[in-house]
């Protein structure tokens, strides 16, 4: 019997599992692996062959589902989906471990939660009834990843493309930084700088590990299953152009780059993701953008700096002559210049300036909602002030955030170093989240289309 769990300590201490979280041991035990039990599959029986070899091995097939004759996929005989999940994890864990760096790197223990139907699903981690309803109580916290099995949702199994994805965002929040507002993305957007990145990247990493920029789908759609390819190296569906926008303010970019990187320009999928593992992003007083990705690569791989150049100038993205901070961008994407560059902003102490946004009421994440603000201080408390017009309530930082509910002044004190630190600007019912429920603390129901910021550190 084998079951769809991994537990090792060399060459790499591993300790992985994929769960059936549709299938509750006990709702009352408040961890996932507790509360939910790993598939176990068995094959024919196994007799020894005649040489008595002391290591000997059987292949062992495990069905996906696919049934010819009806053009479906059958639950009950889908016993590859949990076990190719695992698989997918340890080919990503072996990948990333070979480019951070380390010797020896630490992964904390992971649960994949996956059932043939969606299962049960809730951000913050509730407790459930036994029929999978979330009772509100007793959360849990670990590391985990939910993915669906079913078909009329998106089987998520039969490809790697989402596993490898989302347990990118694993690793940028074990070997990297993971700064980024999150929430809900689409190849159609223009997004906010930290977003493209940090979906981008995740992408980025599943291209490599996947060795392929090709992004497969299995969804339904009108009764039939259809397998969808989103090839990002070409803006394409299934062969077919798209009309995404192409720059830093979109994810797709970002992965293009990074799969263009190891494809095109030769570099090792090592030399590809060191700028995120390297001790200058980990410590850098920017924000982790693509401006950030592409100087920190050119740095590293001087060889190759004529062809980063030359990828950004058609990629709407500046590279040529600029830093960490996009100090150089010129590329405004769909909003007005001002809105949007130059992309940070630096404030000093006894200096004051102005910075805007743009955005509607739970816009959240895309381009312009935020902006980028570096303070440089001098290791001495001082005042800063981000004044609004009226009808604005200024918020500094975005999923941990400082506001002053119903006030268009925002006043702080504290001392900040003088390598400086970033933190974004924007306007809280715009930027606090996408749902009305997380900004009811900003008290700003009316907000304009564009903020215009004052801010000073006196």
């Amino acid at each position: 019997m084998i079951q769809s769990k991994i537990s090792t300590t060399t060459p790499l201490a591993l300790d992985f599992e994929v769960v059936n979280n549709n299938a509750p041991i006990s709702t009352a035990l408040t961890t996932f692996r507790t509360r939910y039990g790993v598939y176990a599959a068995s094959g024919a029986s196994f007799s020894p062959g005649a040489s008595k070899a002391a290591s000997q091995t059987v292949a062992l097939t495990a069905p996906d589902g696919w049934d010819t004759n009806s053009g479906s996929l059958v639950a009950a005989n889908r016993a590859a989906g949990p076990f190719a999940l695992l698989a997918s994890a340890v080919l990503e864990a072996q990948i990333v471990s070979a480019a951070t760096g380390s010797t020896n790197p630490t992964w904390r223990p992971l649960t994949v939660l996956w059932s043939v139907t969606s299962g049960f699903w809730s951000n913050s981690h509730n407790a459930i009834s036994t029929t999978g309803t979330d009772t509100g109580a007793s959360s849990v916290f670990e590391d985990f990843i939910y993915l669906s099995g079913d078909p009329t949702f998106e089987a998520m199994d039969f490809y790697p493309t989402v596993m490898t994805h989302e347990m990118g965002h694993f690793v940028q929040s074990l070997f990297s930084t993971d700064a980024s507002p999150g929430g809900s993305h689409a190849y159609t957007d223009y997004q906010d700088a930290t977003l493209s990145w940090i979906e981008g990247n995740a992408s980025g990493i599943s291209a490599l590990v996947m060795n392929s920029p090709q992004q497969r789908r299995v969804v339904t759609n009108n009764g039939e299953i259809i397998v969808g390819i989103e090839d990002i190296s070409q803006n394409t569906v299934n062969g077919y152009p798209q009309t995404w926008p192409v720059g830093w303010y979109q994810e797709s970019t970002v992965t293009n780059f990074m799969w263009t990187a190891h494809s095109s320009m030769g570099l090792t999928t090592a030399q590809t993701l060191a700028p995120m593992f390297s001790a200058a992003w980990k410590a850098g007083p920017y924000l982790d953008t693509i401006w950030s990705y592409a100087t920190i690569l050119k740095q590293q791989n001087p060889a190759v700096a004529a062809s980063i150049d030359s990828f950004s100038s058609t990629h709407n993205f500046v590279t040529v002559g600029n830093d960490e901070y996009g100090s150089k961008e010129t590329n405004r994407g769909n909003r007005a210049a001002t809105d949007v560059l130059p992309p940070s902003t630096t404030l000093t102490v006894g200096q004051t300036v102005s910075i805007c946004s743009v955005g509607a009421l739970l816009e959240y994440n895309k381009e312009g909602n935020a902006r980028m603000l570096k303070i440089v201080g001098d290791g001495i408390s001082h005042t800063l002030t981000i004044q609004g017009t009226a009808n604005t309530v200024p918020i500094l930082g975005r999923n941990v955030a400082i506001v002053t509910s119903g006030s268009s002044t925002l006043t702080l004190q504290g001392s900040l170093p003088a390598t400086g630190s970033t933190y974004t600007v924007g306007e809280c019912g715009v930027v606090a989240g996408e749902f009305s429920t997380e900004t009811t603390g900003c008290g700003d129901p009316n907000p304009p289309a564009e903020q215009c910021w004052s801010v000073s550190y006196q």
